[in-house]
């Protein structure tokens, strides 16, 4: 009787130790992938070149470089399962844009006016075309997707309450003698309690950015911000 007591609470003791354990025989036996092997999976799924490989704990962190941007992918380092894919740089091209023909026919349908200015800008992470359109008594901004075309924001002001005695281009002009030299992309004329200006914004190459306030009435700059 106490024989097979001690033999059961033997094999007792024995489950318990092989329940306790059995995670971490798992983790021997499923050693973690080479890279060799990671770049096998992640090429049998996903197109482009894979360059940065780096293994932390139990994941890898894989970037692929493809012919649309730059991706961080994770992949777990024992089972090959991709736990996340995260695009960080977009290469999309003006090829795959609306051109500008095809975005002044768009602004023509909606209304009607001069376009005065019209400009494709990279706007948080996607790029729109940036409109400005002269009517008799109002101005209208327009932003336009550049991708489908869609309308994203239409304002209007009445160009009668906005004085100026200076035309966009000269704005630009003394704008970019004060600061001396740069790139303009993008004039906006606003106006404030006081007077009405241009709001000139200038790029460098030495990725430095300046917003130039212009008078709209005198020309004289009332105001400059860098950011670097």
């Amino acid at each position: 009787m106490k024989k097979g007591i001690v033999v059961g609470t033997i094999i007792g003791l024995i489950l318990i130790v092989i329940w306790l354990i059995k995670p971490w025989i798992a983790v021997f036996i499923n050693k973690p992938l080479t890279e060799e092997e990671v770049k096998t999976v992640i090429q049998e799924q996903y197109e482009g070149e894979i360059g940065r490989i780096q293994l932390i704990d139990d994941e890898y962190m894989v970037e692929i470089r493809s012919e649309k941007g730059v991706y961080d992918l994770r992949l777990n380092s024992r089972t090959g399962e991709v736990t996340s894919l995260e695009q960080t740089e977009n290469f999309k091209t003006k090829e795959e844009f609306l051109t500008e023909k095809q975005v002044r026919d768009i602004i023509l349908t909606h209304t009607d006016g001069k376009i005065e200015s019209m400009k494709l800008v990279e706007e948080k992470e996607s790029f729109v075309y940036k409109a400005v359109i002269a009517k008799e008594t109002e101005t209208i901004n327009m932003i336009i997707d550049a991708e489908n075309g869609k309308i994203l924001s239409l304002s209007s002001e009445n160009s009668e309450d906005i004085s100026k005695n200076i035309t966009e281009k000269q704005a630009g002009e003394i704008a970019i003698k004060h600061v001396n030299g740069g790139k303009i992309d993008d004039i906006e004329l606003k106006k404030n309690k006081q007077t009405s200006y241009y709001l000139v914004e200038i790029e460098f190459g030495d990725e430095k950015e300046a917003s130039v306030q212009v008078n709209a009435i005198s020309g004289e700059i009332m105001s400059v911000i860098w950011d670097d």
